[in-house]
This record gives C-alpha cells, structure tokens and sequence, in this order.
C-alpha cells in the first residue's frame, strides 16, 4: 500500500463533487512543499571512524 494508493480515491472524490481543476491543485504544489521540506532537513553528520 503505498500514500498514492491511499490519496486517489480522495482525489477522485474532490473531483466528482468539485472539479478536475480543484482535485489536480494538490498534485501541483506537492512538489514546491516537498523542496520545501527538502531545504529544512539539515544534512547527515560523517561517521566518525573508529581507531583500532
């Protein structure tokens, strides 16, 4: 199961009961929100390496 799966049939339901415009609105922006969130995460640390 994976999120697309989850969010179609919202999708489909916002669009039968508005229009395509309105349902497609979210599909549009989610990439803009996840750069967004893209440019929030701070970077991975280095491993530190183990002296033997």
């Amino acid at each position: 199961m994976t999120v697309g799966g989850l969010i179609s049939p919202l999708l489909g339901r916002l669009a039968d009961t508005s229009s395509l415009q309105t349902a497609s609105t979210p599909l549009i922006l989610m990439p803009l929100v996840s750069w967004l969130v893209f440019l929030v995460l701070p970077e991975p640390a280095l491993p530190v390496p183990r002296e033997s």
